[in-house]
């Protein structure tokens, strides 16, 4: 936690510090041009762990009788146009981050219009058409301001390409000719990807990641139901963030500058475990000896694909990366462990595809399932499998149609693993 309050600005009454997942909101209470309180948000959901008095020197002193709400709160504030400025600027902050969301109020995320912003009123000033992908027309829309920067995707050229490059965009915008079917949105540790599913010009589905090593990855997400209001979207945790396929076959060219693309929507809306940091190689293993390749990068990425009936074809002098290459190592079981996120992988009917997806978003000595996909790759479509959330990650009971796999994934996971194992 930072020792001392930071420097106070002419006129700032709040400020907002991110570190890590923890978040420190600093208040001047008085009125006197200096931060005399801190509010701790250790888990980063709107609601203050711990609160601190700053003594004029900076120091900090815990204050157990004051126990606001949220991170954001007004009454904190001496000065009633203060209050009223507050609630102005909180109403622009979308999209922010979720803790802000939560922060002023809003708890119910699942019945709240206020996660995902409204593109019209994000760009409605100070908009420039771009050039994304080089053919010399406008396809983009550049927008930024005080707390957000957007860059709006006009996937079908059918709107922006009267523009050119470099020219203000905001008639437009405003007009019904702006049709964004996605838009990548930033602002301090979010960031979101926005897409419009059915052509109506407003986002329906809003995907959220957070920013640091591995922004590619949903976290939370948010679906539009039938009353237009946003509300938890499980399906879509676990996946990919940027999704063209959601938003149109027009958009991969425009998206694939800003990271990250799903191949498909169906399993290549996942990270893919046979495409990890570095290459492959053969695990020792006295029970599946060539059949169990694993992949290491350190703390930061690891990755095994187990062969379990032994049925690869590898050619005379082949290696494990070569193999993988071509597509042609037969895994019926893989795991990806990345930036502290697990996913597990079965080809349940042993036809050389995977069709069962597990995602957990935290690690440990025992992981759960956050989220479940069965998946159909003839189709490219993923269907929740709620069934499965809440249970260990690395199973091996009942998830083979042969069974004989089912006991040799148990002794393949005994090897792999000293714990979280399923019983």
């Amino acid at each position: 936690m930072p020792r001392q309050a930071p420097c106070s600005f002419a006129r700032t009454e709040i400020a907002v510090l991110l570190v890590g997942q923890s978040v420190y909101v600093y208040y001047d209470t008085t009125g006197e041009g200096r931060f005399d309180l801190l509010l701790v948000d250790e888990k980063s959901n709107g609601k203050p762990d711990a609160v601190y008095r700053i003594d004029a020197d900076g120091a900090l002193k815990p204050d157990p009788t004051l126990k606001p709400a949220f991170d954001i709160d007004a009454s904190l504030l001496p000065k009633p146009e203060w209050k009223a400025r507050l609630g102005y600027i909180t109403s622009v902050l979308k999209p922010s981050e979720l803790f802000l969301v939560r922060a002023i109020g809003n708890t119910n995320v699942d019945s709240t219009s206020a996660i995902a912003p409204d593109l019209q009123v994000l760009c409605k000033k100070g908009s420039i058409a771009i050039d994304g992908d080089g053919d010399g027309l406008s396809d983009s829309v550049r927008c930024e301001n005080l707390y957000s920067r957007a860059i709006v995707l006009d996937a079908d050229h059918d709107g922006l390409s009267k523009i050119p490059p470099g020219n203000s965009a905001d008639a437009i915008v405003a007009s019904k000719d702006f049709d964004a079917r996605a838009a990548i949105v930033e602002q301090a540790g979010s960031i979101w990807a926005l897409y419009d599913t059915t052509g109506d010009r407003r986002a329906e589905l809003a995907l959220h990641a957070p920013r640091g090593f591995d922004s590619s990855v949903v976290l939370e997400a948010f679906r539009k139901d039938a009353n237009g209001q946003f509300v938890t979207a499980p399906d879509q945790l676990g996946r990919l963030l940027l999704r063209p396929y959601v938003a149109g076959a027009h958009s991969k060219g425009l998206l694939q500058r800003y990271g990250v693309l799903a191949k498909d929507d169906g399993l290549g809306s996942f990270p893919d475990p046979a495409d990890p940091l570095f290459g492959f190689h053969y695990r020792k293993s006295a029970k599946f000896p060539n059949h169990i390749i694993e992949s290491q990068a350190g703390r930061l990425s690891s990755a095994y694909l187990a062969d379990l009936d032994g049925d690869t074809k590898a050619h005379v002098g082949e290696t494990p990366e070569q193999i993988v290459k071509r597509g042609a190592f037969d895994a019926e079981f893989g795991v990806y462990a990345r930036y502290g996120r697990l996913w597990t992988y079965y080809d349940t009917d042993a036809d050389n595809v995977f069709d069962l997806v597990l995602f957990a978003s935290t690690l440990g000595p025992h992981p759960q399932v956050t989220a479940a996909y069965r998946v159909d790759e003839k189709k490219r479509t993923v269907a929740a499998a709620p069934e499965f959330v809440g249970m260990p990650m690395l199973r091996h009971r009942a998830i083979f149609k042969d069974d004989a796999l089912n006991k040799k994934l148990a002794m393949a996971l005994g090897e792999l693993f000293s714990t979280g194992v399923e019983p």
